[in-house]
């Protein structure tokens, strides 16, 4: 539980590593949503660095479809803020994917910068199915 308080400790430079591959965002309402961003771990470390990812979004957790899939070139030597664009889509839930890592035994970080169109994720409640529940608040 320790890696889920760094969720919230208001720190850009902490990131919570977490086990598993993917996490899934409740935004608490039906939004349009056209983009995502994410800032990588800037430690010296730079653990839990996604390499290829996959997003998908919906009204429900069961109707979700994928929105946009990719990779983040030279990540490791270059953890600068990644945006994402995708066509806009209503949704609720959100779930951001690695479906590779750059050090595939890294546990998934999750970083204080995250956040689909304008909204920080500080505000919403990540779930995930995984091992740590971050609400994320200012």
């Amino acid at each position: 539980m320790e890696e889920a308080k760094k969720c919230s400790d208001k720190d850009d430079q902490t990131t919570a590593l977490i086990s598993g591959k993917e996490i899934m965002i409740d935004l608490g309402e039906n939004r349009t949503i056209h983009s995502f961003y994410y800032l990588p771990d800037q430690s010296e470390y730079s653990k839990g660095l996604i390499s290829s990812y996959e997003l998908s979004a919906g009204i429900t957790e069961e109707a979700m479809q994928v929105v946009a899939q990719g990779e983040f070139s030279n990540i490791r030597n270059n953890p600068i803020l990644q945006n994402m664009y995708f066509s806009p889509v209503e949704a609720r839930y959100f779930k951001l994917k690695a479906t590779r890592m750059v050090d595939e035994s890294d546990s998934l970080g999750i970083p204080r910068k995250l956040g689909v169109d304008s909204l920080s994720l500080e505000y919403f409640l990540i779930l995930s199915a995984i091992s740590a529940t971050c609400l994320f608040i200012r």
